[in-house]
């Protein structure tokens, strides 16, 4: 009688080792004892034992995914609230420097929580994409299939995109240097050369301001090559008053 791999059943040692191999696993040695059988330890070994192994294997890769990711995002959502939640050191002396003060730190704390939480949202999206990337190249290792070629050709389409997005690319690029430098941000007053007004939205690709016309401009960032803010630290402005000689 011949096994599905192709070898003879008759053929096999009548021994654990030569049919469960050197190091048995249970469902294998116990079929063995139960049966003595050639037979059916193969058929254990074979169509029992390696699929609940592979299943167990995956299943343990993927709970351990999920825990890395759960404290990866735990740890960056402790870093961005405590960030965002750091009030500003101030000394005020006088009741017109405390209301100022008072001021400049609420808009420096709104400001801070718009920059930490995007940042962490960006940073929460790269963990997850990082680590079931990993996942689910062990899986595909665990189930048999060779990897390599697939990174091969992952690296490939990676740089074929690249070269086709490339203003995708800056867009994204351009947007996450401005969140995090801290050029300008929501409700600032700002010059991005095509258009002068009040930042009403920031995402990684394009930035929307309204100006005093109340027409609303979506613009790129990766197009914005020089920006004026207006609004940041201090402005001043000149206002022509006037005044009757007598």
């Amino acid at each position: 009688m011949f096994h599905a791999t192709g070898f003879r059943v008759a053929d096999l040692p009548v021994t654990l080792t030569g049919n469960c191999g050197s190091n048995p696993g249970i469902a294998c040695r116990l079929a063995w004892d139960v049966t003595h059988s050639p037979t059916a330890t193969q058929v254990v070994k074979v169509y029992l034992a390696g699929p609940v192994s592979q299943a167990g294997r995956i299943a343990f890769v993927l709970v351990l995914a999920l825990l890395v990711r759960f404290i990866f995002h735990r740890l960056i959502n402790k870093v961005t609230e405590r960030a965002a939640t750091a009030t500003l050191a101030v000394t005020p002396n006088g009741r017109a420097h405390k209301v100022a003060a008072a001021t400049v730190q609420m808009a420096g704390t709104e400001r801070r929580e718009q920059r930490a939480r995007a940042l962490g949202s960006i940073l929460r999206s790269a963990v997850s994409v990082i680590v079931f990337g990993i996942a689910a190249l062990t899986v595909l290792s665990i189930l048999g299939f060779n990897v390599a070629p697939l990174l091969a050709s992952t690296a490939v389409l990676g740089v074929a995109l690249g070269f086709g997005a490339q203003n995708l690319v800056r867009d994204y690029l351009a947007g996450l240097l401005m969140l995090v430098e801290d050029h300008y941000g929501v409700g600032d007053t700002i010059n991005a050369g095509v258009a002068t007004g009040t930042v009403e939205a920031m995402s990684l690709l394009t930035t929307t301001l309204r100006d005093v016309n109340g027409v609303v401009w979506h613009i790129r960032n990766g197009t914005i090559d020089s920006v004026g803010n207006e609004s940041q630290g201090w402005s001043r402005a000149v206002i022509d008053y006037p005044v009757p000689y007598e």
